[in-house]
């Protein structure tokens, strides 16, 4: 970072929303800069500097609260906490409740944001965070009974009469009439016919004589 970079960026205390002003003398003790004097003579300690970015962010070793006196919209330049300066103030839309819900400047409007300080130089806001999305979770869709459902065990199919010749690749590989055993359960699974074996029987009974 270049120390020239620094000279045209507005100092803004970030606890009161004053302008402090630029960089105007700097005081270098044993290598390494100390302070600063800014065009309004006042002093900067370097280890106050929070951030540095379109604005240089100050935190003043004595904190005070400015009470937010009821200033006038005076074209305030607007910056959140980190530095970043988002224009002037043109105005503040607030509810009926008088709470502050948009931010107006004249580059774009600012939502979802809290004012941290606010002065007749400058405003300073940090962002909301943002709400995390509740997960709803949907309950298990009910199985309709008339749906036929693949199941692990097949072995009710055992002793039903197949009624229809199951082909697979061409070829008969269990032919009408068969009474199912355990192998034809077998080749069914293997070669994807269980839903047709078991669509395609019915139990031996005096109807089959």
């Amino acid at each position: 970072m270049l120390l020239s970079s620094l000279y045209n960026k507005p100092i803004i205390d970030n606890y009161s929303a004053q302008h402090l002003g630029t960089i105007n003398q700097i005081h270098i003790n044993n290598q390494k800069i100390d302070y600063f004097l800014t065009s309004r003579n006042v002093k900067i300690k370097v280890s106050n500097i929070c951030k540095i970015n379109d604005a240089i962010m100050y935190k003043a070793e004595d904190r005070y609260y400015p009470d937010f006196k009821f200033y006038s919209i005076a074209n305030q330049l607007i910056t959140d906490e980190k530095g970043k300066i988002y224009g002037n103030l043109i105005d503040l839309m607030i509810t009926k409740t008088f709470e502050v819900r948009k931010i107006m400047s004249d580059t774009k409007n600012l939502c979802n944001v809290d004012i941290i300080s606010i002065s007749q130089d400058s405003l300073v806001f940090k962002r909301k965070p943002k709400a995390k999305k509740s997960v709803i979770i949907q309950p298990a869709p009910t199985a309709d009974p008339n749906i036929i459902t693949t199941i692990s065990n097949y072995g009710f199919l055992i002793g039903r009469i197949i009624q229809k010749n199951i082909m697979a690749n061409g070829n008969i590989i269990l032919p009408s009439g068969k009474k199912i055993t355990k192998q034809d359960i077998d080749i069914a699974q293997k070669y994807g016919k269980i839903i047709d074996i078991t669509i395609y029987s019915k139990f031996y009974n005096i109807e089959n004589l």
